[in-house]
């Protein structure tokens, strides 16, 4: 709801001292910010090739450090779609009803 006291200000939160590893992201005009930190506390964002179209187009608050390489290496294997096909991609394969995998 347009009142909610979150209503959809940022996408990714980096907070107290989180390492954040996003990669093709897809941000749409939907939401107000791609990423938010917190003032006091900082966490750290590494960033892949993300598509940023978020209205205010990019930090809330920007109080989280960028990190320069990659803060962890995941333990599995995946191979991320295009941010270019998210918008039409996510909705035929998330929400209720969606068959991983198809």
């Amino acid at each position: 709801a347009a009142t909610a006291p979150y209503d959809q200000d940022y996408a990714i939160g980096i907070r107290y001292q989180a390492n954040v590893y996003s990669e093709k992201n897809y941000f749409s005009s939907g939401i107000k910010y791609s990423y938010s930190g917190n003032s006091s506390n900082h966490g750290t964002l590494w960033v892949v090739d993300d598509e940023d179209a978020s209205s205010k187009n990019g930090k809330g608050i920007d109080s989280y450090d960028i990190a320069t390489t990659a803060p962890f290496t995941p333990p599995y294997d995946w191979t991320a779609d295009e941010t270019t096909n998210l918008p039409t991609t996510i909705p035929t394969v998330a929400g209720a009803g969606a068959t991983i995998g198809e």
